[in-house]
């Protein structure tokens, strides 16, 4: 089956240059990214898989959507940065519950896409953001 229309909005062509930008970035600072990707080959990882990876994360950051409800698998004092297009808004759920899980920290961002390329300075800004609010979680 092919993606549906709610799936093919959230496509990010420059995905890969994204991640490669963000890991340079990071790696400047020390910090390593690992890049979950239970999607197309990959998506019939056991969920136990999946919990165990998003277990071993300080930091999530992704478009909004289904995968991110994995934050509820990270440790404590964690941040969770969710991307929103312009098809998507804040779901008070998900800001709530991150926020009131043991100092857990939710932050938002709006990405601007042009031809389904996001733009990655941005995007960086706010995971920059995401690791300063890390250090300062308990």
């Amino acid at each position: 089956a092919g993606l549906n229309m709610w799936q093919k909005m959230r496509i990010i062509e420059n995905q890969d240059e994204l991640i490669t930008y963000l890991r340079e970035k990071c790696s400047e600072m020390g910090i390593e990214v690992i890049v979950a990707d239970f999607y197309g080959e990959k998506k019939f990882t056991a969920f136990q898989e999946q919990a165990l990876f998003a277990s071993k994360a300080n930091i999530m950051i992704g478009m909004h959507g289904a995968g991110l409800n994995m934050f509820h698998f990270m440790p404590f004092n964690s941040v969770v940065v969710e991307i929103h297009t312009r098809s998507t808004t804040v779901q008070m759920n998900s800001r709530n519950f991150v926020n009131h899980v043991k100092e857990g920290k939710y932050i938002s961002t709006s990405a601007k896409l042009a031809s389904k390329r996001i733009e990655i300075e941005p995007i960086w800004r706010t995971l920059e953001q995401a690791i300063e609010e890390w250090y300062k979680l308990p």
